[in-house]
């Protein structure tokens, strides 16, 4: 397919007092049918900055204006005209070699000569969303969780497997059987050339969506980046893929959020071991009682 000369960016600048609304902006484009491979959302001081990229213009004004409608507090959206060299590459400028917890670094898979000074354990990852990098709070808090956990669990489910990259944690904090998969069959393509990056072998990835994944099988690890919304709506079916006595992290929850999450998380056979709050983010550990 022939690239084109230009491309329209659709910019949504979150508040740090509105990340509740960036997850509205952020469901809003998938119900229009927004590719998650399109959506780049970076997080600067406590803002979120949600990008899409698209090379019609009357498909970026359309999606403004979806988004302009909702009158949401805190968000300002803005479209505008990029030419072809900036855009390509546009979301991977500036990210470089950076800690992802006390033992792990993650390496973008495009430097070709990072990493050679570090004591920490390399992971390799590239993706088309900086979203799975591991320079979001939630990807952030949920390998550091994965980590806390280490030689703790055999097996090990990724739900929402986006990059690949907490499959890769996992395996690398004591995970012999994983599963990973993804309701985005392009993340899966994605994820499953990380794995290869970083020689994890014998995973099973695959594209799905988990309301209708019907395994009966339990882990010891569950691991769920999701939004709120969705964590709320699957609470029940998540704790059901947990061993009795393993764990369940969750993450992906704002801060607003944050107290309405717990109350609903709290009605279910679940003893919460830690909550991990950020700038603008959260991330809890649970164990299935």
């Amino acid at each position: 397919m022939r690239i084109p000369d230009h491309m329209w960016q659709v910019v949504c600048n979150v508040e740090s007092k509105a990340l509740a609304a960036g997850e509205l902006v952020y469901g809003v484009l998938l119900q229009l049918g927004v590719d998650p491979q399109e959506i780049v959302e970076k997080i600067d001081r406590g803002r979120s900055c949600i990008e899409v990229f698209k090379s019609a213009p009357f498909d970026a004004k359309k999606i403004a204006g979806e988004i302009n409608v909702l009158k949401l507090h805190g968000v300002k959206v803005s479209v505008k005209q990029i030419k072809k060299t900036d855009w390509q590459d546009l979301w991977k400028k500036g990210i470089k070699p950076f800690a992802l917890t006390k033992k792990i670094d993650v390496i973008p898979r495009w430097v070709t000569t990072a990493h050679k000074k570090s004591k920490k354990f390399p992971i390799y990852i590239d993706t088309n969303l900086a979203f799975g990098t591991g320079l979001h709070e939630t990807t952030h808090f949920m390998s550091q969780i994965i980590e806390s956990c280490t030689g703790k669990f055999e097996s090990f489910l990724d739900i929402g497997a986006g990059s690949g990259i907490l499959a890769i944690v996992g395996h690398h904090c004591g995970a012999k059987y994983i599963t990973a998969f993804d309701i985005d069959p392009q993340s899966i393509t994605v994820a499953k050339e990380n794995l290869a990056a970083n020689n994890v072998d014998g995973v099973k990835v695959f594209a799905k969506d988990f309301a209708k994944w019907k395994s009966s099988k339990t882990y010891d690890f569950v691991a769920a980046n999701l939004i709120s919304h969705d964590l709320m709506k699957f609470g029940k079916g998540l704790v059901q893929r947990v061993k009795q006595g393993k764990y369940l992290a969750v993450s992906g929850i704002s801060l607003e959020n944050l107290p309405t999450f717990k109350k609903a998380f709290a009605k279910l056979p679940l003893k919460e071991v830690k909550t991990y709050r950020g700038k603008s983010w959260s991330a809890i550990l649970y164990t299935h009682k």
